[in-house]
């Protein structure tokens, strides 16, 4: 732990080139099995991106590293949700907005902007099933699901606002529940 805060002030020191930091993290921390490890490496690989101008995979590093977590202790849980809405505005530049049903595991909130697509990809979760939206608990939208790996919003469907998307598996009835933020 302490190895790794030195790096990290390491990485502030010289925040305009992290390239080597994010490296000696690579090779000589063991970063899968502690959370905190993981949590400070991917600051210092999201900030390694937006140096490399790689606005897009800034967003998708960090979902993936959500994606990867387990549970994690409540401190860790609020500074995930801190940079979790700061990183949130480099998504404009994925469009579509991809949210894997796969993933939602541990991060049931997500955030899109109005004038994206989003696709929720359901495959392999399963592949015949139903999404339905709702808005203060009326239903906004429902869609069946044929065998195609993903349900489609198209960008203006949805306007500003908080919404609960609830997909149903057919076989087992089993219910995903993903909170979406809809933002201008």
């Amino acid at each position: 732990d302490i190895y790794i805060l030195y790096l990290y002030l390491l990485a502030m020191d010289d925040y305009l080139d992290v390239s080597d930091v994010r490296n000696a993290i690579l090779s000589n921390v063991f970063i899968e099995g502690d959370d905190n490890i993981n949590f400070i490496y991917n600051l210092i690989n999201t900030q390694n991106l937006f140096l490399e101008s790689k606005f897009c995979d800034i967003f998708q590093a960090h979902q993936l590293y959500l994606s990867n977590l387990g549970i994690v202790s409540q401190k860790l849980d609020k500074a995930l949700i801190i940079v979790s809405e700061y990183l949130f505005n480099y998504s404009k530049y994925q469009n579509p907005r991809i949210i894997y049903l796969e993933n939602i595991l541990r991060n049931k909130f997500y955030y899109s902007n109005a004038n994206q697509d989003l696709w929720i990809v359901n495959h392999p979760v399963f592949v015949y099933g139903r999404m339905q939206i709702f808005k203060n608990r009326d239903l906004i939208l429902e869609e069946y699901c044929s065998g195609d790996d993903y349900f489609d919003i198209k960008k203006g469907t949805l306007e500003t606002g908080t919404y609960l998307v609830l997909l149903t598996e057919d076989d087992t009835m089993k219910k995903y529940k993903i909170h979406l933020k809809i933002v201008a």
